[in-house]
């Protein structure tokens, strides 16, 4: 693919694999669907400035100044509200220089006192030029620890002067942690003192208003506590700001892919939703502004992305339907110049490259930003209280209907769209993007639609989005006037068995464009002859109002030995389910909690290293074969290679027609990534060649 940066994701070779401990932590809906019911009167505009993000560039070579920066906000991440100069860092900054306090509550952590050392700058210019160039709005972190009236009111005045056009003045960052208490505290350094942070920020306040009365002012809460005199509810009997700033993260703290760490990704939606639930009980419709969320210590796994997705969507909803969230920005815009979970970009040598995050987040504008968003929650079935299995929210286009979809199930699921009982167009484009959640952290790439796989489909045969993805369907809006093409319902390859009776038209229907029943109008072309095996094609048509629409459809008459279906890698097994594998036996497929191993290549019955542990081996189907030595027989001729057998350093064997020699006994005998001549890792173990005598 081009531009793109390529993760190392295998496993080491001189490791024995292991199955992965992470196992979906809920039972599988059986509704495996998702379904919005919209309405063109329902909609609202969507808020721009909830696709903000936090950035200060601390821990990065580039700042608010350099191209590669402007660019990619410009052409990726057209935000229209930025936040400077950041969280934590500025409670330091000293808006005199640009750079940090010269102080001890600096010089606390050793890498600001290395970058107050080195003439470090946040690069305000840059960002004020920027926010101009974007025709954006500011949000401003004041420095509530070192600052006082005179020092606020100075630094406003200037910004003022520089024209910055201020939306949002946030009173600190996180001042509720020890960490970054220092300045009013009557507790002393380190100790948070809620009464003390109202006093002085309540002047602050006083001051700011006098000069720009039409700047809103946001105090910060901590969403951990709302208990009687905690931080948060004292500060919630207070009128003096117009917002309150909440930090939305969702606390992982596990690099690797856990049952537990997977389930707090799962979560994500539910835990973001209880946040603001919690949230209103306490301030009621007071606004707030998320100025930093994301997944603290991100797994290194595709589900990672659907998981900042998901708070995403819980943040919209906390916008539209309980009218309290105004702000959010996702943390954050660049990290370091490396690709990891919490940056949408970073630059190696002059390249710029967008993160698996930054590709989700950039279709996030693509779609919502500027747009009419339908009202309408979508309804799919709980995986746990106010946890639904897939989230779909749908913008209002002139001609078309887009609709964003996060599926963290490990199946595919439908979705169903209606828009005021009218109908939209049968054909459709569907947007994905989704990577095996096994297979460690996704490549970044240098263009975030190289990440997305387009296909058009029809409606017809059902809107379908696959297991762990991100999807956007768009939908044009029909002419219900217009003349249309007729429409073949429920036309799909099948399988049949020898001798059985077969009605080509069972389950297919035709409508004209409108969907009304047109079926006696469908012709069917060609038989089939359910007295032979083999492949049968039939041609369905139908004609109506001068245009004709076509289908094709292969019949494979299967004899007795098909009763099992060949096990294929991939397919979604339920428990039960009987397969053929390639040796010849039938394999049952074993209950949850490992159900959804089945469908995994490393667990391939007969043939993988692991087989047993997601399948029960039924023994040797009727009408089958044990494999064959393919090698002529006589002089010369080596065993057949087993999966299950046990090697040693010298043993020849005979795989698929060549013979190999055992290199590794251990690595020999585990099958998987080491078939002889098939696996992936297989000349770790084999050496191509060999003889054998009898």
């Amino acid at each position: 693919m081009k531009g793109v940066l390529v993760c190392a994701c295998r496993p080491s070779l001189n490791q024995r694999p292991e199955a992965s401990p992470y196992v979906f932590p809920y039972p599988v809906p059986e509704d495996m669907s998702v379904t919005l019911t919209l309405s063109s009167e329902a909609v609202v505009a969507f808020e721009n400035d909830l696709l903000s993000s936090n950035s200060h560039f601390s821990w990065a070579d580039y700042s608010w100044s350099d191209a590669v920066v402007r660019d990619a906000i410009k052409t990726h991440f057209p935000m229209t509200n930025m936040r400077f100069p950041g969280g934590t860092v500025g409670n330091y900054y000293d808006h005199r220089t640009d750079g940090y306090h010269d102080d001890p509550s600096t010089f606390q952590s050793p890498s600001r006192e290395k970058a107050f050392l080195a003439g470090w700058r946040f690069g305000y210019p840059g960002y004020q030029s920027l926010v101009k160039e974007q025709n954006a709005t500011a949000t401003l972190m004041f420095n509530v620890m070192h600052d006082d009236v005179t020092a606020t009111e100075n630094r406003l005045k200037k910004r003022l002067n520089d024209q910055l056009p201020i939306k949002w003045i946030e009173l600190g960052n996180e001042n509720y942690f020890p960490a970054q208490a220092y300045g009013y505290s009557s507790n002393g350094p380190n100790n948070p003192d809620v009464n003390q942070y109202i006093k002085h920020t309540q002047s602050l306040t006083q001051a700011i208003r006098k000069i720009a009365p039409d700047i809103k002012i946001a105090a910060n809460i901590n969403h951990l506590s709302y208990d009687v005199g905690s931080w948060s509810e004292t500060l919630s009997r207070e009128t003096y700001y117009d917002a309150t700033i909440m930090h939305n993260y969702i606390s992982v703290w596990n690099s690797d892919l856990t049952l537990s760490s997977g389930k707090t990704l799962i979560d994500a939606y539910k835990k973001t939703r209880h946040n603001i639930a919690e949230y209103r009980e306490t301030f009621g419709n007071t606004p707030v502004l998320i100025s930093e969320w994301g997944v603290q210590e991100a797994p290194e796994s595709f589900l990672s992305v659907l998981a900042y997705a998901d708070v995403f969507m819980a943040l919209l909803e906390g916008n539209i339907h309980d009218g309290v969230v105004q702000q959010a920005g996702i943390h954050m815009l660049y990290h370091s110049d490396s690709n990891q979970a919490q940056s949408l970009m970073y630059t190696q040598g002059k390249q710029t490259y967008i993160t698996p995050t930054g590709i989700m987040y950039a279709k996030l504008f693509e779609v919502f930003k500027d747009a009419d968003v339908f009202t309408t929650s979508s309804v799919a079935a709980e995986l746990a209280p106010n946890l639904p299995g897939v989230i779909a929210k749908a913008v209002n286009g002139k001609d078309t209907v887009k609709v964003f979809v996060v599926n963290k199930l490990p199946v595919e699921s439908a979705v169903n769209i209606t828009l005021d009982d009218l109908p939209l167009a049968d054909e459709y484009t569907i947007d994905t993007y989704s990577q095996d959640i096994h297979s460690g952290w996704p490549t970044a790439v240098t263009d975030p639609d190289q990440a997305w796989q387009r296909t058009t489909a029809h409606q017809t045969d059902g809107v379908r989005v696959p297991a762990y993805s991100l999807s956007v369907i768009t939908l044009q809006k029909e002419d219900t006037d217009a003349v249309k093409a007729p429409v073949i319902v429920g036309v799909a390859d099948s399988e049949i068995a020898l001798n059985s009776v077969f009605d080509p038209l069972a389950g297919i229907s035709a409508q004209d464009g409108h969907g009304q029943d047109i079926t006696e109008k469908l012709r069917v072309v060609g038989d089939v002859n359910t007295q032979v095996a083999g492949r049968y094609t039939l041609r369905y048509v139908v004609e109506n109002k001068g245009l004709t629409s076509e289908k094709v459809r292969i019949v494979t008459v299967k004899a007795a030995s098909g009763e099992y279906p060949l096990y294929v890698a991939g397919t979604l097994y339920q428990a039960g389910d009987k397969v053929l594998a390639s040796d010849g036996h039938v394999y049952q497929c074993k209950p949850w909690p490992v159900t959804s191993w089945c469908a995994l290549s490393q667990y391939a019955p007969g043939s993988s290293a692991y087989w047993s542990d997601a399948w029960d081996d039924l023994g040797l189907a009727d009408g089958q074969e044990p494999p064959v030595n393919p090698d002529p027989p006589g002089e010369g001729a080596c065993p057949v290679y087993d999966v299950n057998g046990n090697y040693a350093a010298g043993d020849v064997v005979s795989h698929q027609g060549d013979n190999y020699t055992c290199n590794v006994a251990g690595w020999c005998s585990l099958g998987g990534a080491y078939i002889p001549g098939t696996g992936w890792a297989w000349e770790h173990a084999w050496q191509a060649g060999g003889a054998c005598s009898r």
